[in-house]
């Protein structure tokens, strides 16, 4: 188990790298494709409430504790479920990222490192499969469950999010 305790630690590696491309070109790219934002359906899909660098950056810090934590855990306690879970969810994150790009026809923030990341991540799901005592009835929810709680957490993050961005604007001077 030692081999997967190594991989295990690639997820918050892999998060943070697909993220630092997000927080790198957001707002430059929010700029540049304004007009057309407006244009498209998929306005509230992209990005929408990520206003600013600091406050999306605030939200990916919670994520990344989040997943680091969970690697922590998992590998003292060797229990893969809960990591399996959300590195599913991740790599489902990863698929959307690359299949958006297909209905607004252009460049979305986080696209190129996931084109380059999927393959790694789904190797990494089908090497686990062949460790794990996986049945496909607790595969699938597994899968589901890891999926529905980042989206949860996904959801509350964007929600506060224009509280991290009003918190940011009282702490730094003017």
């Amino acid at each position: 188990m030692t081999q997967l305790n190594t991989i295990t630690w690639l997820f918050p590696i892999l998060f943070m790298l697909h993220d630092f491309e997000e927080i790198i070109l957001l707002e430059a790219w929010q700029k540049s494709c304004k007009q057309d934002l407006k244009n498209k359906k998929l306005k509230r899909i992209i990005f929408s409430n990520c206003n600013n660098t600091p406050a999306f950056s605030i939200s990916v810090a919670i994520e990344f504790i989040l997943i680091s934590l969970t690697t922590l855990i998992t590998t003292l306690t060797q229990n893969y479920y809960v990591w399996y879970a959300f590195f599913f969810a991740f790599t489902l994150h990863l698929i959307l990222h690359c299949a958006i790009i297909f209905p607004y026809k252009h460049y979305v923030p986080g696209v190129i490192t996931a084109i380059l990341l999927l393959p790694i991540n789904i190797y990494i799901l089908f090497m686990f499969l062949s460790y794990l005592p996986l049945t496909p009835f607790i595969l699938i929810i597994t899968c589901i469950s890891g999926t529905t709680a980042m989206l949860l957490l996904l959801k509350i993050l964007h929600k506060y999010m224009h509280l991290f961005e009003i918190t940011i604007n009282n702490i730094t001077p003017q």
